[in-house]
């Protein structure tokens, strides 16, 4: 993933010049709705959902941030998802990690999140604003909080489904399907990998709570 990737093997790293790194390849607004209904979500555009008779309670998703790990020189924040479906689903329940640096979550999470949700940002965020920058005491809670607000704003369909798609894509949430080639629900650009992989840094993580 993208973790192993950058703390690894640099080469497989694609960046825009600024030094940080694109986390994943962008994703594709025609393909929004592709690719959140492979989850089990039911948008009729990538702004609206679908008109239910009936309250869905599932797709349900539960994302925190608990701890952090110092590793290749910077912090890692270790997001933590939960993805609960609907009975129909050929999985019930996806469970991922995706250590982001807060550089990541901010440019490719928060900023494109805050632009797609414009006016109603600051009422669905609410007392839960975002990590200071340069990761003061108490950003890790910070985070925790922020993405609890975000998690109840997508699981009440509030957040348009670009949002839900921005935001599994950028924790890239796990396949929910078995397909032979291993790969997601074809949504996002594709990115091409070097065949021949060198030896990557040994990388000592510290685990820790307080920042």
């Amino acid at each position: 993933d993208f973790f192993m990737r950058c703390i690894g093997i640099k080469a497989m790293m694609p960046t825009d010049g600024s030094g940080d790194g694109v986390p994943l390849p962008p994703l594709m607004r025609q393909g929004v709705v592709q690719y959140i209904s492979a989850y089990g979500y039911k948008p009729k555009d990538e702004n609206v959902w679908q008109v239910s008779s009936h309250a869905d309670f599932r797709p349900r998703l539960l994302v925190c941030v608990r701890q952090h790990i110092e590793a290749a020189k910077h912090t890692w924040y270790i997001v933590e998802s939960s993805l609960m479906m609907d009975e129909s689903s050929p999985v019930r329940r996806l469970d991922w990690l995706a250590p982001r640096r807060l550089a990541h979550l901010r440019r490719y999470l928060h900023h494109p999140l805050k632009e797609a949700l414009r006016d109603s940002y600051s009422k669905h965020f609410e007392g839960a604003s975002f990590a200071c920058r340069l990761g003061p005491p108490g950003t890790t809670e910070r985070l925790h909080r922020w993405f609890s607000a975000l998690s109840g704003c997508i699981n009440s369909k509030k957040a348009p489904p670009l949002v839900v798609a921005l935001t599994l894509h950028f924790l890239e949430a796990p396949c929910p399907t078995v397909r032979p080639e291993g790969v997601r629900p074809s949504a996002v650009a594709s990115i091409t990998r070097p065949q021949n992989r060198g030896p990557g840094d040994q990388v000592k993580m510290l685990v820790g709570k307080g920042k």
